[in-house]
């Protein structure tokens, strides 16, 4: 139960702050916050939520395992998902 509040949490304050995510210093602060696990656990739900709601993979950089480049994947299907209007609601 846990696990899935800081999934939700770490997702949440990504799409949330959206329009800010560009910013670096904003992304160090997302980094310095979550650790490894709680943004490899998010990355893994955004990709298996896109895919169950598509059923399609989403291409990505999965073998990247530094916490800069886990919250790029998480924003990067973010945006994909806001930038084509994908229906999420399940």
């Amino acid at each position: 139960m846990a696990r899935n509040f800081v999934v939700s949490e770490v997702l949440s304050c990504v799409i949330n702050n959206l329009t800010s995510i560009e910013n670096c210093r904003f992304q160090e602060k997302i980094i310095e916050f979550f650790n490894s696990e709680e943004l490899s656990a998010a990355k893994k739900q955004i990709f298996s939520d896109y895919e169950n709601v598509k059923g399609e993979k989403f291409k990505s950089h999965s073998g990247k395992t530094s916490k800069n480049d886990k919250l790029k994947s998480i924003v990067e299907i973010v945006k994909f998902i806001f930038n084509n209007s994908i229906d999420t609601a399940v």
